[in-house]
């Protein structure tokens, strides 16, 4: 399971949560079961993503598992 915790610039944190399965990615926002989704990428992959899109929107990343 890894995580990355990131600050929008509208002050908003959000807690994007993951489990690799043999069958795939499982992503969770803020431990809300109504913001789960598949991710079709590896965990890595998809928080160094995560990582370089908030940057670019001028988001903050406070904390990650992934570096």
């Amino acid at each position: 399971m890894n995580y990355t915790i990131i600050k929008t610039s509208k002050g908003e944190t959000l807690n994007f949560t993951t489990q690799q399965y043999q069958i795939g990615t499982y992503c969770i926002i803020n431990n809300d079961p109504g913001k789960q989704f598949g991710v079709d990428m590896d965990e890595v992959k998809f928080h160094k993503k995560l990582q370089r899109q908030a940057k670019k929107q001028g988001d903050e990343v406070m904390e990650t598992s992934i570096r």
